[in-house]
Order: C-alpha cells, then sequence, then structure tokens
C-alpha cells in the first residue's frame, strides 16, 4: 500500500508493507517506510497481525497504524518547517 504527501519538496511517498513472522502465515506485522534525509521515518512504527483477528480487529489495527504513520509524517514536516 502507498500514500503520497505534499511536502516542500515536492509529492513523497510512504510505503506500507505487510511482513510475515511464521512461515505458515499465521502472524505477521505491518510496517511502514518514509525516506527523508535519508533515512526511514517509519523505522520505529509497526502493528501486529494474525491470521486469528476478527475482520473488524483487522480494520481496527490497520486503521491505527495509518493514524501513526500520518501523525508521524506531519511531525516531521512540522519540524522540517520550523528548521527552514
Amino acid at each position: 500500500m502507498t500514500k503520497r504527501y505534499s511536502s516542500a519538496i515536492g509529492v513523497r511517498t510512504a510505503y506500507i508493507y505487510l511482513g510475515w513472522l511464521a512461515e505458515d502465515r499465521s502472524s505477521g506485522y505491518l510496517q511502514a517506510e518514509y525516506q527523508c534525509a535519508g533515512r526511514n521515518l517509519l523505522s520505529s512504527i509497526n502493528a501486529l497481525v494474525a491470521s486469528t483477528m476478527t475482520d473488524e480487529d483487522l480494520v481496527s489495527v490497520v486503521d491505527r497504524f495509518v493514524v501513526e504513520v500520518d501523525t508521524a509524517v506531519a511531525m516531521s514536516r512540522a519540524a522540517n518547517r520550523m528548521t527552514t
């Protein structure tokens, strides 16, 4: 999944990945990447998912994850505006 954000230098893209923790794909994690100044601003954001989750639980986890991603990007953009 990708999400685009406007920045001072143009449009930037955040990528969200699902990685598996088990060979049988019974559990995994969401992680995100948004490169800024040569580093991934979202490297510390992740969420666990499991095949035993209900659809509602999975939607809730993904929704919270996306909010965390949006917040981190917004905070970075605000910090960049303060330093320029």
